[in-house]
């Protein structure tokens, strides 16, 4: 990759907010799993400027955009991030020449009034919604979900995503069996009155399922989601591909492997002021905790 792709990419986005409505265009580093590395497959924030570090994000306006990240990354990010193209923050303070400059901050300041916004639901948590909201209040504004990420629009030469196998962590080195860690989750749920909780952050899911992957590199982690329900049965998400005979038999009875796009017809099951289902607001989609409230 090189900066001179960039030009050209942030051109087509463009054309995609003129056709959605929307005045400017949130990319974070993270994925729908929220993890610090992210597969080829989902690291958009370099897809559109360049950058290769494992912490940023960026906002692509109309006439104007700008990348931030923390100490760590300034001088790869004046390295990497065309500079005639965005507008280049650190978040970490006494970085010069790098101005300091938070994301909600240049929202306030440097867009227009009753400017619309838009984010890819799979990729804000809920927590960073409430963040951004506010920051959007500000200027009179509006948040606007859009679920085909318009980064992947024009992503022709778009790497596959990882296929890799599960394997089993052994007792041994995870120090409980999983059925056991089942039925102890099991029971808080039933102790707080709530009928199920959406994994979506597959460190979770590594540790109650007592499984490991290796979709990204470096990272032990199978890219999945589950939920765990009171009953102490868990429904896993995830590429039948990467799922074996002897991972299933590991798994056993009262384990259930879906194919991951099942997930959202699996928490629409799960709506009404009937259930309670816990999500963790800092790592979970918006749009899981916005389908459950619909």
């Amino acid at each position: 990759m090189s900066k001179k792709e960039i030009s050209p990419r942030l051109e087509q986005l463009r054309k995609h907010l003129s056709a959605k409505d929307i005045d400017a265009y949130y990319v974070p580093r993270a994925d729908q799993f929220q993890n610090e590395y992210v597969p080829p497959c989902n690291n958009r924030l370099a897809r559109i400027t360049n950058f290769s570090g494992s912490a940023g994000s960026a906002i692509v306006a109309k006439d104007r955009a700008a990348f931030f990240t923390d100490g760590r990354y300034t001088l790869q990010a004046q390295d990497e991030v065309p500079s005639e193209q965005f507008e280049i923050y650190s978040i970490s303070p006494n970085q010069a020449p790098t101005p300091t400059l938070q994301l909600k901050e240049w929202i306030e300041t440097k867009l227009e009034k009753g400017a619309r916004v838009g984010f890819d639901p799979m990729v804000v948590t809920p927590m960073e919604y409430d963040r951004l909201h506010a920051a959007v209040a500000k200027v009179g504004g509006t948040l606007v979900p859009v679920s085909d990420n318009l980064i992947d629009q024009d992503w022709s030469d778009r790497p596959a995503e990882p296929k890799k196998s599960v394997t089993i962590q052994p007792v041994t080195y995870a120090g409980e069996d999983h059925q056991k860690k089942i039925t102890r989750m099991a029971k808080a749920l039933r102790d707080q009155h709530t009928c199920a909780l959406a994994i979506t952050f597959p460190e979770e899911i590594a540790w109650l399922l007592n499984i490991r992957g290796s979709d990204v590199d470096y990272n032990p982690l199978p890219l999945s989601y589950a939920i765990l329900y009171v009953s102490g049965e868990v429904d896993l998400f995830i590429d039948a591909d990467k799922i074996s005979e002897s991972i299933k038999s590991h798994l056993g009875e009262n384990v259930k492997v879906h194919s991951f796009e099942d997930f959202e017809d699996a928490l629409h099951d799960l709506r009404g002021d009937a259930n309670k289902v816990w999500i963790d607001p800092k790592t979970a989609p918006f749009a899981v905790k916005n389908t459950l409230a619909r």
